[in-house]
């Protein structure tokens, strides 16, 4: 996609729709190094004052500075994986990668349960950006069978494992081990089947 091609939309969007989504537009790399390029000349031009070449940086992206904060949306595929961390699952997401012609299709599953895709694009990063959008919206939906909760025996893990911390050691003994280990196959298989289908 060319320069031409993708400013006019860029320049339609609102600052915090940019910060925001600008991946879902895929804007060519060849914009962000004609910025980078203009910007360096503005630092060689200025005797390498890096106060004065900062202050034309920071005028010049006033408008998406002033939408900057801590709690700005992280890009889908960071959201995806710190989302699932930090409700307790131990598992990383994965993404597959399906090659269609000129194309690329990207897949997504989690505990060996297919989420979503492949989602098709012609570019491979706005690809693993949508359908770790989709993948984070279905793992939270509580009315589907792809929900956190119901593939991810993680936090039922967990309780048995602090539970087991807290007993004294003496105490465990191999039945109760080998019913903790039954117990994760168990979970594990029948979960499986039933995500599958999706």
């Amino acid at each position: 996609m060319a320069i031409d091609d993708v400013v006019p939309t860029l320049e339609g969007l609102a600052p915090g729709d940019i910060l925001a989504h600008g991946w879902k537009y895929h804007p060519p790399k060849a914009l962000s190094d004609f910025f980078e390029s203009v910007m360096g000349a503005v630092l060689v031009d200025s005797g390498f004052d890096y106060e004065r070449a900062a202050a034309v940086v920071e005028g010049v992206m006033a408008c998406l500075l002033d939408e900057v904060s801590p709690s700005l949306k992280q890009d889908p595929v960071t959201e995806l994986h710190h989302w699932v961390a930090k409700v307790g699952c131990r598992m990383k997401p994965t993404f597959s990668f399906h090659p269609k012609g000129s194309r690329v299709g990207v897949a997504v599953s989690l505990h060996d349960v297919h989420l979503v895709g492949p989602v098709v694009s012609a570019f491979k990063p706005t690809a693993k950006f949508a359908v770790a959008e989709r993948a984070l919206a279905l793992l939270k939906d509580s009315t589907k069978a792809t929900n956190l909760q119901h593939i991810c025996a993680c936090g039922k893990l967990q309780d048995k494992l602090t539970t087991s911390r807290n007993l004294d050691c003496s105490s465990i003994d191999t039945p109760i081990q080998s019913t903790f280990l039954h117990d994760v196959d168990t979970v594990h298989l029948q979960a499986s089947p039933m995500l599958r289908t999706s």
